[in-house]
């Protein structure tokens, strides 16, 4: 008797867990509406040996993984967050595929990237694999001047392809660019 409590528990306490990895997985996938038009094909990126990206209409150059990862699909490392101040610094002294001009993008730059037909995250992953939309944002090299306060920046947020603000002190992603010569 005991044993059938204990089991029928146990199988509860299963199914929870079941239900809810299934459905933080389905949460995190990618959902792309086909009648609306792709406006950042991969044709319009050139996807270099080195981990970085040229997009040919903004003549910008990126690098294909957050600070923290690596590889060519971006698959080594851990995602590292810093807050502004941070963020800036580690831009600064990034040496990325051997180039050291790289910044943190502006809030325009960002918005280049969005695929509107496409959201959590709005952009496309085949050319930045691992871009994250679920509680994760990118800081912007800006300063908000949020109801008077300079304490406050923009950060990115590629779920819906938007911007948020957080004071500075927070935590968010970093991405790197820099200007093609």
């Amino acid at each position: 008797m005991i044993f059938n409590y204990l089991l029928k528990k146990f199988s509860c306490a299963l199914t929870f867990v079941l239900v809810l990895s299934v459905s933080s997985v389905a949460y995190s996938q990618q959902t792309c509406i086909d009648y609306i038009i792709d406006d950042v094909p991969d044709a319009r990126y050139i996807v270099h040996a080195d981990s970085t990206v040229t997009d040919k209409l903004t003549g910008l150059m990126w690098a294909r993984c957050t600070v923290g990862h690596s590889g060519q699909s971006c698959e080594l490392g851990e995602d590292a967050k810093f807050n502004w101040r941070d963020a800036m610094q580690a831009a600064a002294d990034s040496e990325w595929a051997d180039y050291r001009d790289w910044r943190i993008p502006n809030v325009d730059e960002y918005r280049s990237l969005v695929n509107y037909s496409c959201r959590s995250p709005a952009i496309n992953l085949a050319i930045f694999p691992n871009v994250q939309s679920r509680n994760n944002f990118y800081w912007t090299a800006e300063i908000s001047l949020l109801s008077g306060r300079d304490d406050t920046a923009p950060l990115f947020d590629f779920l819906d392809g938007i911007q948020n603000s957080n004071f500075r002190t927070g935590l968010g992603k970093v991405m790197l660019v820099r200007e093609v010569e």
